[in-house]
């Protein structure tokens, strides 16, 4: 049997407008400014995915701050459309070590964009003074855009990080045909899936005995309906692009071989232990 497994762990959730998920049509500013009160509550996601190789985390969720003065801690455009709760015993730490991973266990964290529900855990896993992950990695294109904007990204997320970037490769894999194999041997292949973030990107994890995959998307969609009936949220920064990479996981949804396609804010998905054979 494979030993390559991926650990669904959610790190609390985020509360946003309704019209984020599904409705492509929505006004970007109506999104943005939505009242709390009709807001809706998604999971934040991240993924604890085992290999041969050793343990890769697909984003790091929401850190303990969270937790104090969001107003601040956010800054003030990005605390409108978002607001976060971490309840106790959904720490990142927490939830690894329940795993029997500790952070110096990470041999890798690998994000699928910046934005700072994705970033906020990072801090805790591979902060200065930590005894944390091996190594941090983010596309050139997502980190050249979260250095050039100071109103999305919050630079404060990854401030004394060593972050590594890297350049996808012209492999015609992925619906740009951009993507990069991590160890060399197809078993965990990083994919360009531009549209909600410059730099998203997905992860392709493969048993290479049987073929079969599993694909986590990131915020491409956000949820089997995105991809499944083409439907884009009400928030992207590229939507000719956007269509592309939910084309690409629409089709990859549809192969026999795929395990199954998740997204990191899909209320669906619960935490459980996925077994990639």
């Amino acid at each position: 049997m494979s030993d390559t497994t991926v650990q669904v762990l959610q790190t609390g959730r985020v509360q946003v407008s309704p019209r984020l998920p599904f409705q492509t049509g929505s006004n970007q500013l109506a999104v943005v400014l939505c009242p709390k009160r009709r807001r809706i509550w998604l999971p934040v996601s991240v993924y604890l995915v085992r290999t041969s190789h050793g343990s890769l985390l697909f984003d790091t969720g929401w850190g303990t701050t969270i937790r104090g003065n969001q107003h601040a801690y956010l800054h003030f455009p990005n605390y409108v459309p978002n607001t976060g709760e971490l309840p106790q015993g959904q720490e990142l730490v927490t939830l690894l070590a329940g795993c029997g991973v500790a952070p110096c266990d990470l041999d890798v964290i690998l994000f699928s964009h910046l934005d700072l529900d994705h970033t906020s855990g990072l801090l805790e896993v591979a902060g200065p003074g930590i005894d944390g992950a091996k190594k941090v990695l983010v596309c050139r294109e997502e980190w050249d855009a979260a250095e050039k904007s100071h109103v999305r990204y919050v630079q404060d997320m990854w401030k004394g990080v060593d972050v590594t970037t890297f350049e996808f490769d012209d492999t015609g894999f992925g619906p740009f045909g951009r993507s990069k194999d991590l160890y060399g041997d197809g078993s965990l292949t990083a994919v360009w899936l531009p549209g909600h973030t410059a730099g998203s990107t997905g992860l392709v994890v493969r048993d290479l005995q049987s073929g079969h995959f599993l694909i986590l998307a990131g915020d491409c969609g956000y949820g089997h309906q995105s991809w499944e009936q083409m439907v884009q949220p009400g928030l992207a920064v590229d939507r000719a692009q956007l269509e592309t990479s939910l084309a690409w996981l629409h089709e990859q949804a549809r192969d026999s071989r795929c395990i199954d396609v998740l997204a990191c804010h899909d209320a669906g998905v619960s935490p459980q232990l996925i077994q990639v054979c």
